[in-house]
Order: structure tokens, then sequence, then C-alpha cells
């Protein structure tokens, strides 16, 4: 268990872990994935990065993440995932897209899509759902939003070295 408040090193990133009972789990599924989850029976819940790059660079956020998950998740999820909430904004000097969905009787995520350098992350805040009743879908929702924003403020890129050379004087 990682106490709150503990900075966690990712590959290119370090998060502050926001609450306490999580378990950190790396690599998994794949390599540089960071999980920070919870303990306990279902619905649990988690905060995940997950840090990928494709082999067609550029593409816009919103078409990374949906390649990004043909890719590597069950071709099922994009059928079942339905998309509640979307926007754009500017965050950590970088285009992001945001967006909150759910898989009915099975979970809610408020996502966070955004590239720094040649690489993209998705930052994930889930919380598992018993049902898909519209009262416990709003209330999961604004939860999911709150926790992922708290995750962000705690979220840092790695700066690079300056490898300019600096000049000399004569």
């Amino acid at each position: 268990m990682v106490p709150s408040g503990t900075t966690v090193q990712g590959d290119g990133f370090s998060v502050r872990v926001p609450e306490i009972s999580l378990y950190l789990v790396r690599d998994s599924p794949m390599h540089g994935d960071l999980c920070l989850r919870m303990r306990g029976d279902w619905p649990g819940g988690s905060y995940d990065v997950y840090p990928f790059t494709l082999s067609t660079p550029g593409l816009a956020l919103q078409e990374a993440w949906q390649a990004h998950v043909r890719q590597y998740m069950a071709r099922k999820f994009l059928t079942d995932y339905r998309i509640l909430s979307q926007h754009t904004n500017i965050w950590e000097g970088s285009d992001t897209w945001f967006q909150t969905g759910y898989i009915p009787a099975n979970y809610l995520t408020a996502n966070c899509v955004t590239r720094h350098g040649t690489n993209y992350y998705w930052i994930v805040r889930s919380i598992g759902l018993l049902e898909g009743e519209p009262e416990e879908l709003t209330n999961t929702w604004s939860s999911a939003e709150h926790d992922l924003q708290t995750f962000l403020g705690g979220f840092r890129f790695d700066q690079r070295p300056n490898t300019t050379p600096k000049p000399t004087t004569n």
C-alpha cells in the first residue's frame, strides 16, 4: 500500500498518490503503465496512467485514444463504451482531450488524453458501477471528474535536460 501524498515516479512523469489504501501496480498491462488500485471487492476503482506511442504520429487526441484502445483493449470496448461528456482544453501546456464515459453495470471513467513530446498519455480515474441507474451515474460521474482533476493536480511530466550548448565567452 502506498501512503497518500507519496510521489511515485512513472515512465516520463511523476504523480502524487491522491488518497489512502491504494496499491501500486507497474507495467500492467503494458510496459510503462502505472496503476494505483483500490483494494477490496467490486466495485473497485483505480487511477491509471497509460503512456503510449503510435506508428502514425500526429493524430488528433481523440483519434489517438481510439487507435490505442482498438489495438490494446477488447474489441467490444468501443462498441459498449458510452461517452457522457467531452471537451478540449490546455493542460500542462499541451492540447488535452477530457472525456467521461461508462460501460453499463461495469465502470465509469473520467479520462484525460494529452501529448508530451512524442508520447501520448491516457490518464484515467475509473470507478466500478454496480448498476447503470441514472442517479448512480450522475453521482459517480461528478465524483470521477473531481477525482481526476485532483489526480492531475499532482501529476508532472519529467523535465528533459537542456542539451543546448551554453554560449562561451572569449
